[in-house]
């Protein structure tokens, strides 16, 4: 926390928040919890632009107390957005702002007045899956750790809330029908998601791909590197998309394997919002997220019968401490599998 300034014994404090906002505070006496410790009670404003602005709202906060502890939760939300959004990603804003619309029901609601359960009876009664309520206990959580700093709450009550028990589900994949509806769409780049089913990279790894991880002679590619199992794990290439490896790579020395069309540099983050689900609209194709092609991979490696060793292999789920060498035999072995897929 910044630097304080003190007008004298009782009269309260400013002090200048790391987000570059003043806060106001000032004592309005003490209170004495169960085990006999003393505790002052103060009333705070934390959302001044201006030195000067709260210094000049003290008196009102001693004066008139009540009326800022009694904050709505629509309140209490906009006094957490302009002080934690600025410290956050785009993303994170964005759940949050999600996770807001559900308890709009306690707008007008004194938010230290609102208990536990009832937070737990929205909570309950949403119709999502446990990780998105457990966003939403996220955000109160959040909002609860202000309201405790601005002395609104003694404690926050999210910390009780339960988002209930995970359900597991099984990882989306493209069926067999859905596979072949690609492999025969011609919308822009369906080669690309068509290769990142038979070659099982994430999409980040995919993208990285340069020429030079293309052994043209053995017909693999040498990639990955999310995980430390995952680093430089060979992938034989299917005889599906083979014509495809050589026509990218044909008289091409080095560079992206996966670019534009133009030869440009293609992200994946541009791939996906761009050309991924419209490939997948085109092909009538259930929309799924890029991971779901590293998932029909996985499927597809299990429905040949491979083992344990090999599929660890393919996938680079193995432990951190396995070694990622390669003999000349295991490569066969692997390609063995990759060509009945």
């Amino acid at each position: 926390m910044g630097a304080t300034k003190k007008r004298g014994n009782g009269q309260g404090s400013v002090y200048k928040l790391p987000n570059g906002k003043y806060r106001a505070v000032v004592t309005l006496g003490y209170w004495t919890d169960k085990n006999g410790k003393l505790h002052r009670k103060t009333a705070s404003r934390s959302d001044f632009t201006r030195k000067k602005d709260a210094y000049a709202y003290m008196d009102e906060l001693r004066t008139k107390p009540m009326d800022y502890q009694k904050i709505t939760f629509a309140e209490m939300y906009e006094r957490f957005k302009a002080a934690h959004f600025p410290k956050i990603s785009e993303n994170t804003q964005k759940s949050y702002q999600n996770s807001r619309k559900y308890f709009s029901v306690l707008d007008n609601r004194e938010y230290a007045s609102i208990k536990n359960a009832e937070y737990q009876d929205i909570i309950d009664n949403l119709d999502l899956s446990t990780g998105s309520k457990k966003a939403c206990i996220s955000l109160l959580s959040k909002m609860g750790v202000y309201a405790v700093k601005d002395e609104i709450v003694q404690q926050s009550k999210a910390r009780y809330l339960y988002a209930g028990k995970e359900e597991k589900k099984e990882a989306p994949f493209f069926t067999r029908e859905e596979v072949e509806k690609i492999r025969s769409c011609t919308a822009p780049y369906a080669e690309y998601v068509l290769c990142m089913i038979y070659t099982g990279f994430r999409i980040s790894e995919f993208f990285a791909l340069e020429v030079s991880s293309y052994n043209r002679k053995e017909e693999y590619l040498k990639g990955g590197g999310k995980t430390e199992a995952g680093k430089n794990r060979i992938i034989p290439v299917s005889p599906v998309i083979q014509p495809i490896l050589h026509s990218l790579t044909k008289n091409k020395i080095a560079g992206q394997i996966f670019c534009m069309e133009d030869g440009g540099h293609m992200k994946p983050d541009y791939f996906r919002s761009k050309f991924y689900y419209q490939v997948l609209k085109e092909a009538c194709v259930e929309r799924k997220t890029p991971h779901a092609c590293r998932h029909t991979f996985s499927t597809m490696v299990r429905r040949t019968g491979a083992d344990d060793d090999l599929r660890i292999k393919l996938n680079g789920h193995s432990s951190i401490s396995q070694t990622r060498h390669y003999t000349h035999e295991e490569v066969d072995e692997l390609r063995a599998i990759i060509n009945r897929l």
